[in-house]
């Protein structure tokens, strides 16, 4: 995972079940990756205009960037 990939949150980690009812971002919300150091991403995600720091782990990549 690298800056600019377009990420959805892995619904079958524990971590992220609890962690999207808190912060109301959608199972199917797609975000892009703004800034990732070691474990850990910041995602943007597009419909709800919200950053969200998330461990590499509970997310899964749709398309790389170039």
């Amino acid at each position: 995972m690298k800056v600019g990939d377009l990420v959805k949150v892995n619904v079958f980690s524990d971590f992220t079940r609890n962690v999207l009812h808190v912060n109301s971002i959608p199972y199917d919300a797609i975000g892009i990756i703004i800034r990732e150091k070691r474990d850990v991403c910041r995602v943007y995600f597009l419909e709800k205009n919200k950053t969200r720091r998330l461990m590499k782990k509970d997310l899964i990549v749709i398309s790389e960037a170039p």
